[in-house]
């Protein structure tokens, strides 16, 4: 996760200062301190207004907090103002719903995603598991019909056609869009009014991904041109690689093969891994294309 800390004040002009705090580099229970500067022609000046903050788990999500910064030592110094945040890995609020058929696991700290993966595993007690990201939407009857077409054979690893999704889009009170993308920091770009979400949720068509491969430096690669082969006709059809946001495969192969070892890191290059250890096993990495899912971009995530 990024929290990304967005500090704003109002001058003649508007101003925004970034701090990215990278996933691995803090902790429950550890305090987040920042702090910010404001200049003015001949040096650093108190502001004319107080400074806000807007907390944020990524770019395109809603602040998890927000707040105003304190002036630092304004006995001593000028135009230097700080705020702390204690992260406390508190529970979400609103919470997870119950449901007689989902475990919700709690960490007061990550342990990345292989491992949280692994975690699911030894909970289930299904012949077959699937890892998806969080990230995904997928079309009715998905699960029902991956495993109808997985059935008897137990060396596949199965992964569904996948379609980019269109979220949302920014809209103005004049009705100006834009894309979605991380939050505009300037309002409209056509009129600089304030913006907000349109949410979509609706697949974009015509941006499908079939089939994937990886070069001989193994860095993942689409693979368009596999389409027009033979091979790439069926509804059931092989790939090299996978993209890495969802996969289907027995839970006893899922162990045997150490599909998310997590001495190859807590995340990052799963899809060549996966597809590797399938292939150099013996077994077919398979897309389905009687079935989809569709990934959220990745915007900073």
């Amino acid at each position: 996760m990024k929290i990304i800390l967005i500090m704003f004040t109002i001058l003649t002009m508007a101003t925004q200062a970034w701090a990215n705090c990278e996933n691995g580099s803090w902790k429950v229970g550890d305090t987040c301190t920042f702090y910010i500067q404001n200049n003015g022609v001949s040096g650093s000046v108190d502001c004319s207004s107080a400074i806000t903050y807007r907390v944020y788990e990524d770019e395109t999500a809603t602040p998890v907090a927000s707040g105003t910064m304190e002036l630092l030592d304004s006995s001593n110094t000028d135009g230097f103002y700080s705020e702390a945040l204690l992260l406390d890995g508190a529970w979400a609020d609103p919470g997870v719903p119950d449901a007689p058929n989902i475990t919700v696991v709690y960490h007061n700290e990550s342990i990345g995603q292989r491992g949280a993966q692994n975690e699911g595993a030894r909970i289930s007690q299904a012949k077959y598991v699937m890892k998806m990201d969080a990230h995904c939407v997928v079309d009715e009857g998905f699960d029902v019909k991956m495993l109808e077409a997985i059935k008897g054979h137990d060396n596949w690893t199965m992964v569904p056609m996948m379609y980019n999704l269109h979220a949302f889009d920014w809209v103005c009170p004049d009705g100006h869009k834009k894309d979605q993308g991380p939050t505009p920091t300037k309002g409209c770009l056509q009129c600089g009014k304030p913006v907000k979400r349109d949410i979509l949720m609706v697949p974009r068509w015509s941006r499908r991904s079939t089939f994937y491969r990886f070069d001989k430096t193994l860095h993942f690669q689409y693979w368009g041109d596999f389409n027009n082969r033979e091979e790439g006709k069926p509804d059931i059809a092989p790939t090299m690689s996978l993209q890495g946001s969802c996969f289907m495969l027995t839970r006893e192969r899922y162990w045997a093969l150490e599909i998310a070892d997590e001495k190859h890191g807590s995340w990052g290059q799963q899809g060549v891994e996966v597809a590797l250890k399938t292939w150099l096993s013996g077994g077919q990495v398979m897309v389905n294309k009687k079935r989809f899912r569709i990934p959220f971009p990745s915007l900073g995530i």
